[in-house]
């Protein structure tokens, strides 16, 4: 058993950072959350400024803050879905509790309906809910990339076609992190403003 460390940045409304650093952070339960419920966090300081100004539109950032925070948890409480290690328990746990609980849970996904990406996070959603309550996992990360999301500057595929192909991997990278509670935060501290 080992201790896994994780750094991660949480953009909020500066009126908020009071009530953060005294009472912890709060989730608000949504059906589109990409990494089930929970607390959110960008593994990139920038992303996590960028993702509040453009919350609560503000380009100057004058009403927006970051905390950096640290969480720790239990090696087995952990699922990096960036790995060979963490792709691989998802899929033998969440087959384990479907057929575990299958006179609770009938679930059979239609891959073929499942074309709307709204769809596949509700679902993805749902089943890493289930490794948090029937597993206990306490935190996840996984990296979401992407061609040209609203923050960037260039367009991956326009520069392809200009240029030359680059490699398949060589896009926008946003890891995320989702804690399970406020239990596993070690440390916060206000990063912007300074």
């Amino acid at each position: 058993m080992q201790t896994i460390k994780v750094e991660g940045f949480h953009g909020t409304a500066l009126r908020n950072i009071d009530a953060i650093l005294s009472d912890g952070f709060k989730s608000n339960e949504r059906p589109d959350h990409w990494l089930g419920q929970g607390l959110y966090f960008f593994s990139d300081f920038d992303l996590a400024l960028w993702w509040i100004k453009t919350k609560i539109k503000s380009g100057d950032g004058s009403r927006c803050a970051v905390v950096n925070a640290s969480m720790e948890c239990d090696d087995r409480l952990w699922l990096d879905l960036d790995t060979l290690k963490g792709i691989n328990y998802f899929i033998k746990e969440i087959n384990a509790i479907l057929t575990a609980t299958s006179h609770l849970i009938s679930l059979k996904f239609n891959a073929a309906r499942l074309e709307d990406d709204e769809i596949r996070i509700r679902h993805f959603c749902f089943a890493l809910d289930l490794l948090k309550k029937f597993r206990n996992i306490q935190l996840v990360a996984m990296t979401f990339r992407k061609d040209k999301p609203s923050y960037a500057e260039y367009s991956i595929s326009n520069f392809e076609n200009q240029h030359f192909i680059l490699p398949w991997d060589f896009t926008y990278q946003e890891r995320q992190i989702c804690s399970t509670s406020n239990d596993i935060i070690m440390s916060k501290k206000v990063v912007f403003p300074n």
